[in-house]
């Protein structure tokens, strides 16, 4: 970064390090001098791929740390920056990077979307406590996009299948290797924009006088927006049981009923 504009101070941190959070804040704050900080954008995640039935408690326990808390923890640690920023007369931002997996539920990534579903809720409560301070918070939720994140999930998907006991691999592991069959196919897809598309929709978010507190980015994220908001969970569960390849399989491989 720094090699693309002399005026870039990278700071690397690992974002579930309360050290390592409060370390760069330091860092951040004195760079920032008088002025603060005008913008903070929290984009930080990964995906864990497994049932919920076969999930390790350490790795969901992680995940929450990085992708629901680190969020609030750096931009607490942020907010003296952030609040000489909004003293200065213009309004200070923090941009949480979320995911339309915060509105919508999917079969072997509950644990993401519930984490996304909490980002989503810690941010907003922020909104409502820090305004009167002269700093915004807001919540974008993109869709997809042409990232190693995307690109990824299928062998990711690959070894969670792997790493399931023979139990789980019968239960689960055809319905899961589907999964890994579809994200093959989806950073191709025309209707996947290239990141720097949606890093310049944020760009354009945060030079707004005023902003909303969320933004939706994507046709996929107004179509699950639509999804959620319009059809009864039972359609929902049967269009994501046929696409998923849950119901035939399931019925498969359920033990004989004994007399």
């Amino acid at each position: 970064m720094a090699a693309l504009d002399a005026a870039i101070s990278p700071v690397m941190l690992d974002v579930g390090s309360d050290a390592q959070i409060h370390d760069a804040a330091r860092e951040v704050d004195r760079a920032c001098g008088d002025a603060g900080l005008a913008v903070l954008v929290n984009a930080a995640g990964y995906a864990t791929y497994t049932p919920v039935e076969y999930a390790d408690a350490g790795e969901v326990s992680r995940l929450f740390d990085v992708v629901a808390f680190a969020p609030y923890r750096l931009a607490n640690a942020m907010l003296p920056a952030l609040r000489r920023a909004a003293a200065a007369g213009h309004r200070a931002r923090v941009v949480n990077v979320v995911s339309w997996a915060a509105l919508d539920a999917s079969p072997f990534v509950g644990f993401y979307a519930a984490a996304k579903a909490a980002c989503l809720r810690l941010g907003q409560a922020q909104a409502f406590e820090l305004d009167r301070f002269g700093i915004d918070v807001v919540s974008v939720l993109p869709g997809m996009m042409r990232t190693r994140f995307v690109e990824g999930a299928s062998s990711q998907v690959t070894a969670a299948i792997e790493r399931l006991p023979a139990a789980g691999r019968a239960a689960y592991g055809a319905s899961l290797q589907h999964m890994a069959d579809m994200s093959l196919t989806a950073p191709r897809s025309r209707l996947v924009p290239d990141p720097d598309a949606i890093a310049a929709k944020i760009v354009g978010i945060v030079a707004k006088v005023r902003v909303r507190h969320q933004y939706l980015l994507g046709f996929d994220t107004r179509l699950v927006t639509f999804i959620n908001r319009w059809l009864p969970f039972r359609l929902q569960r049967a269009i994501k049981s046929a696409l998923y390849g849950l119901n035939a399989r399931a019925r498969e491989q359920l033990p004989a009923a004994t007399a």
